[in-house]
């Protein structure tokens, strides 16, 4: 028991309290700029889930550590049509930079053996994204929530 305070006799507690506001402090101002920080860009991709190319481009961003919005047709059939209406077809893969369609699994391919993919994901997380580009699921589902 002793033992324990006499180590706390060897502290300078008032160094120790100004020690610990100083960095809470550095910590809530990188948080303060954090917050500043605007989100651009958006990878989006529409799928179908027994589509092997499809789980091949989500496997690829999963492994770049990239977020995406994968909107998966067969669990949302509604959203086939806004697909068509974006790429006049109905195939799958089709990946989306913000509003622009990028292709399929054959395009990401190209791009990245080419070593133009990573110029063009800088490039549009450089970029906020448009009102036009394909919407994460929840935000289209509150949107129709509202107008009811």
């Amino acid at each position: 028991m002793e033992r324990s305070i006499l180590a706390l006799d060897n502290f300078d507690m008032p160094a120790i309290g100004k020690f610990i506001r100083e960095k809470s402090l550095k910590v809530i101002e990188s948080l303060k700029e954090l917050g500043k920080v605007e989100l651009k860009g958006r990878i989006s991709f529409f799928s179908r889930s027994t589509c092997t190319d499809c789980t091949a481009v989500r496997s690829f961003f999963r492994e770049k550590n990239l977020n995406i919005v994968e909107i998966n047709i067969d669990v949302y059939p509604t959203r086939e049509k806004e697909l068509i209406e974006r790429t006049d077809s109905g195939t799958v893969p089709q990946i989306f930079f913000n509003e622009k369609l990028i292709g399929g699994l054959v395009v990401l391919n190209s791009l990245r053996n080419s070593g133009m993919l990573e110029k063009k994901i800088e490039e549009m997380l450089g970029i906020k994204c448009l009102d036009d580009v394909p919407e994460p699921l929840y935000t289209a589902s509150m949107r129709r929530r509202r107008r009811v």
